[in-house]
């Protein structure tokens, strides 16, 4: 297939603008337009059409053209109880009294991808209830003819003719794709899109996780704060007022030399009546003292002896 140039658009200044508007019903309801080459419809600017709403859009091409409408996207309501609550309605001719081009309303996504009328008008009825809104509709116009082509329009492979301006521009004007087959040069025109549209949503949806994230954070921390401070504080616990290790040299010896010195005397061989013990602890030989429990006379004849084997 020969590859076509697209054409330099400073040679139609005068067309440069018709063929990149964009017509959107939520800002003008009820309009009716001309274009020359091209022109876009959309429901509504933003992600979604409104609720309530009742709009005819008309447009006119020159004489000896009909309008090729090519439906990029159509989503509406789905029908209830068999019928459709948000539709649109397609008319061949200046009003939504001229024939209609749909023999039942369109809803939900039951749109074809192209109609085009018999003459130089067609207009769109688009109807919407209260209950649910959709992403709606998006529709390329082009002022078309039937082959043969002029020098200045582009042949298309279903035997219509669209303007030359209108190849490679990334949208289907032809209804078949044949004007965007086949491209040697980039686009010099983009037609508006939802491009920025989604990409700032996706950029205000990311930015309300992380500031959702961090509150979530900041809330839990606060309130676990809270909760610590409401807890009673737990009651120490106090140390038992008996010994609860053992009884030791280390730790008990007055008490344990006197078990020590009870234990010696009954020991056989003693007698009851040893003067003096001897306790090796930790390689230290001490002197105990008689007990406490000793008579007067006792401790008078220990200390003499005492004294005798000091000297």
């Amino acid at each position: 297939m020969l590859k076509h140039k697209k054409p330099y658009l400073w040679k139609y200044k005068h067309l440069e603008e018709d063929f990149t508007t964009s017509d959107y019903m939520t800002t003008t309801c009820t309009n009716s337009v001309s274009m020359n080459i091209a022109r876009r419809l959309q429901t509504s600017t933003s992600l979604t059409y409104s609720n309530s709403m009742s709009c005819t859009y008309t447009i006119t091409v020159p004489s000896g053209y009909f309008v090729q409408a090519n439906i990029r996207r159509f989503e509406l309501e789905e029908k209830r109880y068999g019928a459709c609550v948000d539709y649109a309605n397609f008319y061949d001719g200046g009003s939504t009294g001229s024939t209609k081009l749909n023999t039942d309303p369109y809803c939900d996504q039951s749109a074809p991808s192209q109609l085009a009328s018999t003459g130089t008008k067609m207009t769109i009825e688009f109807h919407s209830d209260n209950s649910a809104v959709y992403r709606g509709f998006d529709i390329i116009f082009a002022a078309a003819t039937n082959a043969p082509c002029s020098g200045d329009q582009f042949a298309c492979s279903n035997s219509k003719c669209v303007s030359s301006l209108l190849y490679c521009d990334n949208y289907n004007h032809c209804g078949d794709e044949s004007d965007e087959a086949n491209c040697t040069v980039a686009a010099t025109t983009t037609a508006a899109d939802n491009t920025a549209l989604i990409a700032g949503l996706t950029i205000g949806l990311t930015v309300l996780v992380l500031v959702c994230v961090f509150t979530g954070i900041y809330i839990y921390r606060y309130y676990r704060w809270k909760l610590f401070l409401k807890d009673p504080v737990p009651k120490m616990k106090q140390w038992k007022q008996d010994n609860s290790y053992p009884v030791t040299k280390k730790y008990y010896r007055p008490q344990y030399q006197t078990l020590e010195s009870e234990k010696s005397k009954s020991k056989p061989g003693n007698g009851g009546n040893d003067e003096k013990t001897s306790i090796n602890d930790n390689s230290e030989t001490r002197t105990v003292s008689p007990p406490s429990t000793q008579s007067n006379k006792e401790r008078v004849k220990f200390a003499h002896k005492k004294r005798e084997s000091m000297a």
